[in-house]
């Protein structure tokens, strides 16, 4: 009889080996199917996590960017002055005075007068506003009309402090015409006698007065903008200048030094000097206003032929030109001294 049989058992001990194999088989395929699966999901998880990490981090140098450009606001903004801007840089148009000076009863260098834009330095990468303010002390003199033609020549507006006493007599009426060509006329003294002027406050300004009353009758104008002689500190006001500068600003009238000389009232001065002069002050104040010292006088011929260079060099370095009014804010040695005290 089979069943029960030994043979029988034997054939069950078979079929139980057969199916717990089969069984462990398909049991170790499922724990290595859900092993992969497993890697599959952990792996889609990082690829996801990297995505959005890519995403965030592409978003925050977005966002840095956005800050970056927030800090610098109009970093090439186009411009007194500054100039100019003279928040406009490049090229101020230096007929911008001419309407303005040519107004009766209105003070010389009283209004002060829009600046176009100028253009950008060939010296600096970045857009600065930058004026020079060519001026000319001691005229009018047979000097005077040459002036006047190369300032002509090159589109450019000056001002020029006048002498107005015997000193320049023959050559007051020169006056007029620089007015009329639309230049800034200013005070430097009536006598220009430095002793005579410096004796007391009061001299210097029985001097002023008497000027102011000269260019008047020339022009129907009375100037609110004034160079003292030898500049607003020198070896024959240092008992005075204080008072004097009280005092012109009580009357509303602003004086003016400068920071860049040609450097031609020297000796026996050339052209190349004044130019080379010229160019160091230049490169020294290259990214601020410039108000530049020349003299109008008849032997000053070495000046005459440097001005043209001059303006050719200023113009390199990106500066526009304008006369002086009295919206202009001053250089004197008092703020120079300031300045240099503040960089120390």
């Amino acid at each position: 009889m089979y069943l029960g049989s030994v043979k029988f058992y034997k054939h069950l001990i078979y079929v139980i080996i057969v199916t717990v194999s089969i069984l462990a088989l398909i049991g170790l395929g499922f724990l290595i199917s859900l092993a992969f699966s497993n890697k599959d999901a952990e792996a889609a998880v990082n690829q996801n996590n990297d995505i959005v990490a890519v995403e965030n981090n592409s978003k925050n140098v977005q966002n840095n960017g956005a800050k970056s450009d927030e800090k610098v606001p109009n970093a090439n903004i186009s411009s007194d002055k500054d100039s100019s801007d003279t928040a406009t840089n490049d090229k101020t148009s230096s007929d911008n005075k001419d309407a303005s000076n040519k107004d009766d009863g209105k003070q010389a260098g009283t209004d002060s007068s829009e600046q176009k834009p100028k253009e950008e330095s060939k010296h600096s990468s970045e857009e600065s506003i930058k004026t020079a303010y060519l001026t000319f002390d001691d005229g009018p003199s047979e000097n005077t009309e040459k002036i006047l033609e190369i300032l002509r020549e090159h589109n450019v507006k000056a001002t020029f402090f006048v002498v107005t006493g015997e000193y320049n007599k023959k050559n007051l009426e020169l006056i007029k015409k620089i007015y009329e060509e639309g230049h800034s006329i200013g005070i430097h003294s009536h006598s220009h006698e430095y002793e005579k002027i410096y004796d007391s406050v009061e001299s210097f300004f029985e001097d002023l007065d008497n000027s102011i009353n000269v260019i008047f009758d020339i022009i129907n104008i009375k100037p609110n903008i004034v160079r003292l002689p030898g500049g607003s500190i020198n070896a024959y006001n240092v008992d005075v200048y204080q008072g004097i500068i009280d005092e012109l600003t009580k009357r509303n009238i602003k004086y003016y030094d400068w920071n860049v000389s040609f450097d031609d009232a020297k000796a026996n001065a050339k052209a190349e000097d004044i130019v080379q002069s010229a160019i160091y002050g230049i490169e020294q104040k290259k990214d601020k206003d410039i108000i530049m010292l020349a003299h109008d006088q008849a032997k000053n011929s070495a000046a005459l032929e440097a001005l043209g260079k001059v303006i050719d060099v200023l113009e390199s370095y990106g500066y526009s030109f304008s006369g002086i009014d009295d919206g202009v804010e001053p250089i004197t040695f008092l703020n120079k001294l300031d300045e240099e005290i503040d960089s120390k």
